[in-house]
């Protein structure tokens, strides 16, 4: 594990920034209790504390991600490729961690105590 830059975003929220094969995910994945890809087409703050499942009985329904456990039990989490997620989604998630509350469609998930996560981005990923 080399070259990883540790950020403190917010006290319960850092990013470990790295080049590919910098070891930067498996530092993280190792330092949390839970882990959550957000690399794959997330385009609303819902698609981070939400998922769609079938189940025979229900079919369809939305059930919390790892993520909005995390937040509501007060556990820790590492967001790998959190760099991927679009610049609103971040921003949103950052403010309200730094206020106690994520507003997601007219639901309000509060933070628990304890919970505290690690988000990964490749170096230089971010541009304005």
């Amino acid at each position: 594990m080399e070259n990883i830059t540790a950020v403190n975003v917010t006290n319960n929220f850092k990013i470990y920034a790295g080049e590919p094969g910098s070891g930067k995910e498996t530092k993280a994945i190792t330092e949390t209790e839970n882990s959550f890809n957000c690399g794959h087409s997330i385009v609303d703050i819902w698609e981070l504390l939400w998922e769609m499942e079938w189940t025979t009985e229900d079919g369809m329904k939305a059930v919390p991600t790892t993520l909005h456990k995390a937040l509501t039990e007060g556990t820790s989490i590492a967001l790998i490729d959190y760099d991927r997620l679009p610049i609103e989604i971040q921003a949103q998630f950052i403010m309200g961690l730094a206020n106690g509350k994520i507003k997601c469609n007219g639901e309000v998930i509060t933070v628990a105590d304890g919970f505290w996560a690690i988000g990964t981005m490749t170096r230089g990923a971010i541009t304005c």
